[in-house]
């Protein structure tokens, strides 16, 4: 699947990321003449190209999703219902292309949104449980959508609430490893003056 994804989305990204700096750089010496970081516009940079190939990733066409199989035709509206039995998969299963495949559907959704729960707070500064949350149930609830409506064209993704509860658990985990890793600058001066406070009279 992510192969026949890597040249769309190489494309959109070779397309978007360049038009994103030229926007940047006409705001800023239209309206904004502050300093310049890098730092921040290449955060802002990899936060967008982020974005592009999470759509990519849920909503483009490609070929394998518009033959409507019995995986990709499914709309489970029951929480928990089919990670329940994906997860019986994996313990009980002796297909192990079955429990593979439901260990790659868990993990895979986990590991989709986690990078939105680390750029929601480096890039806007969004470090609140709550909002991160609501933020991510509610992206996760539009593809959802999105996917659920494309199925009228003909484009069979699966329509799971499984789905928005693995990608918000997987943001969630990733604003806690923003938050596990990022040492407060403060933190860093308090333990540069302890060696001067200590040889001091």
């Amino acid at each position: 699947m992510l192969y026949q994804l890597a040249k769309p989305m190489l494309l959109i990204l070779a397309a978007t990321i360049p038009m994103w700096w030229l926007l940047r750089l006409l705001y800023r010496s239209m309206y904004h003449h502050g300093p310049y970081s890098l730092q921040k516009e290449s955060q802002n940079s990899f936060f967008l190209a982020y974005l592009v190939c999470l759509l990519c990733i849920t909503l483009y066409p490609i070929p394998l999703v518009r033959i409507q199989s019995h995986g990709f035709s499914q709309v489970n509206l029951v929480p928990v219902k089919r990670t329940y039995n994906e997860l019986n998969n994996i313990l009980q299963s002796e297909r192990k292309s079955l429990a593979f495949r439901s260990l790659q559907n868990i993990i895979g959704n986990l590991l989709l949104f986690l990078p939105l729960g680390i750029f929601l707070p480096m890039v806007l500064g969004i470090r609140s449980f709550f909002k991160v949350l609501l933020i991510a149930a509610a992206l996760s609830s539009g593809i959802e959508l999105c996917q659920y409506i494309l199925r009228n064209f003909r484009i069979f993704r699966s329509v799971d609430v499984d789905d928005i509860i693995l990608n918000t658990s997987g943001a969630l985990i990733g604003l806690a490893l923003y938050a596990l890793f990022r040492r407060p600058k403060n933190q860093d001066m308090v333990l540069k003056k302890e060696p001067a406070e200590m040889v001091s009279p």
